[in-house]
């Protein structure tokens, strides 16, 4: 496991059942913010949200003009702040091509709350990559493609954690497994529950990773990266408790 151990809370839970949206969030960057934009790319798939960039472009394809389509058709549109992009004219158009849509905006500094926004930008929600309320921030404007009781489960949880708490690879199907625990243990769960069910997962991509073994035989280093999601499940377990949930059978020890 290689999560860093830090924890996040977005005093948020949304819980909307049957939802079916289809409007995706269209990404404005540099190309050169590499690990800005793997960074909240994790983040959207954590949260079930699809994303649109110009890189999904179809070759031979005016950009001007696709960009324009892609932006109308978003539901809203996120632009991804590094320390160079208030340069950029290219992501000036873009800006300006969603203001003129109607289109809301969404600044995510990747380089800090004091980085220096581009033109356009001065009156939108600004919310820092490494903040505690990203996800919530971002789920005011972008709601996940597809949902159902799990999926809803799974955003909770994820949008309890910061983006760099965010494991590599399918990880909406890791946030799955952690819903499922949710409702079996709720306040109840254990780091080694939750690290069985990274095991689970994990063992679909490396089996042979490091850490797949029976939880009392980890160090206590990498033991200790279990705790900011034993920490998440149990918040939203509470917090569905506490509203009292009817579609949910939620296990407490509480």
């Amino acid at each position: 496991m290689t999560w860093p151990q830090r924890r996040g809370r977005s005093g948020s839970i949304l819980l909307d059942m049957g939802v079916a949206v289809t409007k995706p969030v269209f990404v404005s960057s540099l190309s050169n913010d590499v690990e800005g934009r793997e960074t909240f790319r994790r983040l959207a798939e954590s949260l079930g949200l699809a994303l649109l960039e110009l890189g999904t472009m179809e070759p031979g394809r005016d950009w001007k003009t696709e960009v324009r389509r892609m932006i109308s058709n978003a539901s809203c549109v996120v632009v991804l702040v590094g320390k160079e992009t208030f340069r950029s004219e290219f992501v000036d158009w873009e800006i300006a091509q969603a203001a003129d849509s109607g289109v809301p905006l969404v600044a995510v500094t990747l380089s800090g709350p004091s980085t220096q926004l581009p033109k356009g930008l001065e009156h939108v929600v600004v919310v820092d990559i490494d903040s505690q309320d990203v996800a919530a921030r971002l789920l005011e404007f972008a709601r996940p493609v597809t949902e159902n009781y799990l999926s809803a489960l799974a955003r909770s949880i994820a949008a309890e954690l910061p983006p760099s708490a965010i494991p590599e690879g399918p990880v909406n199907e890791l946030m799955i497994r952690y819903a499922v625990l949710l409702l079996a243990k709720g306040t109840a769960v254990t780091g080694a529950d939750v690290h069985n069910a990274w095991s689970a997962w994990m063992t679909a991509a490396d089996p042979s990773h490091s850490a797949i073994v029976p939880y009392d035989e980890l160090d206590d280093a990498t033991a200790a990266q279990d705790e900011p999601y034993v920490a998440a499940i149990r918040g939203v377990a509470r917090r569905l408790a506490q509203v009292n949930e009817p579609d949910f059978q939620i296990a407490t020890s509480e």
